[in-house]
């Protein structure tokens, strides 16, 4: 945290010195951590800050299951605003939001608008392409998902319901199954080349 506030500093100098003091309180969005948010929201003399907040933004927060779980506790509890609690990795998502809803009850016993009612949102594909790789011999190197299935398995079971491809990925993997089974009618229709020649895309 320090390395990273010292790299802020230096990039952008607009946190520390008296003639910088008090500046963050005149921008649009704050990027701070939950125990300097805490102290903000506590302090007397950044009560009118705090009176101008509108939407914060939790991000990470399955962190409250760290040992700085007590911090976003305290913060998710003391902000006067709606706001956005995000994570890809929350365990329970229905029972953090049943413990939300008892906060949110606590905040407004009887809530009057949307913004005071809390809401479950779950989104199960990712907007972002993930790529796989393999540290091995001092350097990463690239990750096929194939390589760890097993024939056996898919015979069985069938393809993981979770197993994704980036768009290269898929590319490759159509590329070496024509390599090895060669020319092949039920390989035609997913050549990149066809596939695409009757949607948006962008083709070599």
């Amino acid at each position: 945290k320090t390395e990273l506030f010292g790299v802020f500093v230096k990039k952008y100098n607009n946190s520390g010195g008296v003639a910088e003091a008090g500046k963050w309180k005149n921008c649009q969005v704050l990027v701070t951590e939950p125990g300097v948010f805490e102290m903000l929201l506590l302090s007397p003399t950044h009560q009118d800050w705090v009176k101008r907040l509108r939407w914060v933004v939790f991000d990470e927060v399955h962190c409250i299951g760290g040992e700085d779980g007590l911090l976003w506790e305290h913060t998710i509890q003391l902000v006067p605003c709606p706001f956005l609690a995000l994570s890809a990795t929350v365990a329970d998502p229905e029972n953090f939001h049943g413990w939300l809803k008892k906060v949110n009850e606590k905040k407004w016993p009887s809530p009057k608008t949307d913004k005071e009612q809390v809401e479950l949102i779950i989104h199960t594909e990712r907007w972002n392409d993930l790529y796989k790789y393999v540290y091995r011999n001092g350097e990463l190197r690239p990750f096929h998902p194939f390589i760890s299935i097993m024939e056996m398995s898919v015979n069985k079971h069938g393809l993981a319901s979770d197993l994704t491809l980036t768009p290269q990925e898929m590319a490759q993997l159509y590329h070496e199954m024509s390599k090895i089974v060669g020319v092949d009618k039920r390989l035609e229709p997913l050549a990149p080349e066809t596939f695409f020649s009757a949607r948006c895309g962008f083709v070599k």
